[in-house]
């Protein structure tokens, strides 16, 4: 594709002006729908490219879009701040740019309007993670309903969002460990902390039930304080033979405290994660769920497309996931 295509090389392929050239690809009057579209797709073939500039004046946007991400979710290796290096590179395909703002307890309690809203410096917002419910409805309002969800979902607030299939995951996840001989399994997570974590401890729960294996109440462990930051969790006193993590980032932590005290993995305990995050320096593979960050970020600039486009239609995207058997799981 050649991207020094002009508006005058158009016009010479189809023997028309570059005044009718630049009428039809602005949208602007004085060219039949015939024609524009004729233009259209011979630009398109050309490939002619659009500037930014161009785009902005013809639609009134600034192409800018802002991701909001709770600061309890970008700790030091965290998946979101891959996840927005994705973003960034998808809106930037579209001719997009990205403006990340990250947004602390004290903006959620006192319903402080994130800046790139209050001062207009956006055309669409991404929530990545999850925020609280009373504070979504704050911005959903004031961003005037455009924004998407990526990552999780909220059934009261009328927005679309992207997720992995996490119910599934889950299930799956506990079912793999049930097929290498494990029935004694605790799932790690905070299911209160987003809708990822719980769907994915709700697919434990219904793989434990459906092999009718027991379910004892200290096998949901925290793994977040009240704040919502990561934590190192602690043990059970009966000790599981595998756990489920909701994430590879709470099954490295586990694995650390599992080490501590005395605990081998694989030998001794089990571990499965989510996410596939990599860590080539970490000393042991994780046996985990391929989430896919890349397919999650198109899938949500593809909604936030079809948002600024002028679309009503709520979306709601559930990616699948594979199983990535790596070194943490031994069988029974």
């Amino acid at each position: 594709m050649n991207s020094t295509v002009k508006m005058s090389d158009i016009a010479k392929a189809l023997n028309v002006s570059t005044v009718t050239v630049s009428k039809a690809l602005s949208d602007k009057e004085g060219v039949g729908e015939e024609l524009r579209q004729k233009i259209k797709d011979k630009a398109q073939e050309m490939g002619y490219k659009i500037s930014s500039v161009s785009k902005a004046m013809r639609t009134g946007r600034q192409n800018n879009i802002g991701i909001l991400i709770a600061q309890r979710f970008l700790e030091e290796d965290s998946y979101y701040w891959s996840l927005y290096q994705n973003l960034l590179v998808e809106l930037s395909k579209k001719g997009y740019f990205g403006i990340l703002e990250i947004v602390d307890a004290k903006h959620e309690k006192e319903m402080i309007t994130p800046r790139v809203i209050l001062e207009n410096k956006v055309d669409a917002i991404i929530v990545v993670g999850q925020l609280k419910r009373s504070y979504l409805k704050h911005i959903f309002t004031e961003s005037g309903e455009k924004i998407m969800f990526l990552d999780f979902y909220d059934l009261e607030i009328p927005v679309s969002s992207v997720i992995a299939d996490n119910y599934n995951g889950g299930y799956a996840l506990t079912r793999y460990l049930i097929k290498q001989g494990h029935q004694d399994i605790v799932y790690l997570g905070d299911i209160q902390a987003t809708t990822s974590i719980m769907d994915r401890g709700m697919g434990y729960f219904k793989a434990m039930l459906d092999y009718r294996l027991n379910l004892r109440t200290e096998w949901y462990i925290n793994d977040r304080n009240e704040e919502g930051f990561l934590i190192e969790p602690e043990l059970p006193k009966v000790m599981p033979t595998a756990f489920v993590c909701n994430s590879d980032l709470a099954a490295r932590k586990l694995h650390k405290v599992l080490l501590e005290k005395g605990y081998r993995v694989p030998e001794d305990v089990s571990l499965v994660g989510f996410d596939n995050f990599p860590n080539d320096h970490y000393q042991i593979g994780i046996t985990t769920m391929e989430v896919g960050r890349d397919k999650l970020a198109k899938s949500a600039i593809k909604v936030i497309d079809n948002i600024l486009n002028g679309s009503n239609t709520l979306e709601k995207i559930n990616l699948v996931v594979k199983l990535v058997e790596k070194q943490s799981v031994k069988a029974r």
